[in-house]
């Protein structure tokens, strides 16, 4: 009995804990309205989920006369679960949300299986003294389990594509949590771990969200102004630092003429090109209205030439398409000398070549 006081006061800090961040989710600004109802929804079901653990270890040493109560906490738990890692990938990777309604099917087909256990014992049964042993078709949910877990890690893959490397790192500790989480339970059934770990994914992603909305840029999820001065005050020595700055031509009369909406548009199509033609060689920075900057770090001059041709083509394809989409002047510096003060002259330099631009295109 003093084990399942003690499943019980851990499972209540997780669901306090999880209460809580259903509060901060419910005032959160700035997350979008997709990837806010898959956070509430797996959240919810997770807090289910737990208490139907809570109720199966109770009910498991509570006789006969709760066999009912058993069957019901086992249907909820092993029907629910293998949704919150289909649910949580939606989460990591918001272009998933189309395809929410194939992906569950799987989830969709153990819950009816689970549904109709009592009757036939497929997955699991509960005898007429409260005992609980699995079916021969048990599985069925280990499979559906394991498809979510890949659907899970496809999207922290793509996910992880979009950051730099200490975030591609965080991201991918927290799909270790779970899987570490879940195999620790199912090669030792009296550990309950796995909804320890997705408690403290869940938590860890809402912070890792908060600290990105201060990191990257609301209109172009590009780096922001307040990183790229924090990175050139620390960038490392290297060979040869390239620094890139951008700005949109006529901006100005774009937002004059078209109003904000479309030149935010503009900004988000240019930042995505940018980021398209620049990210494998640098960081890619929006550090004003229509300025952006690469900084890139070992770098030679023809690899920069090489990313701004693809970036020309890849406007003058998005003016085709939209001929309010500006064009792009840009100049670039190298420095040297393996010191930071010399990153400051490049950008200056690059400032410099980037207006030279400018005027010999008008």
């Amino acid at each position: 009995m003093n084990y399942n006081v003690d499943l019980i006061a851990s499972s209540a800090i997780n669901i306090v804990m999880l209460l809580i961040l259903l509060y901060l989710i419910f005032n959160n600004t700035v997350m979008s309205s997709k990837t806010m109802k898959a956070y509430i929804i797996v959240t919810i079901m997770t807090i289910i989920i737990i208490i139907a653990e809570i109720a199966t270890n109770i009910f498991d040493l509570s006789g006969s006369k709760f066999r009912t109560y058993n069957i019901i906490a086992n249907i909820i738990g092993f029907s629910i679960s293998p949704l919150i890692s289909v649910i949580l990938a939606v989460v990591f990777d918001e272009k998933l949300y189309k395809k929410i309604k194939y992906i569950i099917i799987p989830s969709i087909l153990n819950a009816a299986v689970f549904i109709l256990s009592p009757w036939t014992s497929w997955t699991f049964s509960i005898s007429m003294n409260n005992e609980y042993s699995r079916g021969p078709c048990f599985s069925v949910y280990v499979v559906t389990y394991i498809f979510g877990l890949i659907i899970l890690m496809i999207s922290n893959y793509n996910q992880c594509a979009k950051f730099q490397l200490s975030e591609k790192i965080f991201l991918v500790i927290l799909y270790l949590i779970i899987i570490i989480g879940t195999t620790i339970q199912v090669l030792f059934p009296s550990i309950h771990s796995t909804w320890h770990s997705i408690s403290l994914v869940l938590v860890m992603y809402y912070l890792f969200q908060r600290e990105l909305q201060f990191k990257y840029d609301v209109v172009t999820n590009l780096l922001n102004r307040q990183e790229f001065e924090k990175n050139l005050k620390h960038i490392k020595k290297s060979k040869n630092i390239g620094v890139i700055l951008l700005d949109l031509d006529n901006f100005k009369k774009i937002n004059d003429t078209y109003g904000h909406l479309v030149g935010d548009y503009c900004l988000k199509i240019s930042g995505e090109i940018i980021k398209k033609s620049f990210s494998k060689i640098g960081h890619c920075y929006r550090i004003g209205g229509d300025e952006f900057c690469v900084i890139a770090p070992n770098i030679e001059e023809n690899d920069i030439n090489k990313c701004i041709k693809c970036m020309i083509n890849d406007i003058d394809d998005a003016r085709i398409n939209d001929p309010v989409m500006p064009t792009i002047s840009c100049g670039y510096s190298i420095s040297t000398r393996n010191a930071s003060q010399d990153i400051l002259k490049s950008v200056e330099e690059a400032d410099s070549n980037m207006y030279l631009c400018k005027n010999m295109s008008k």
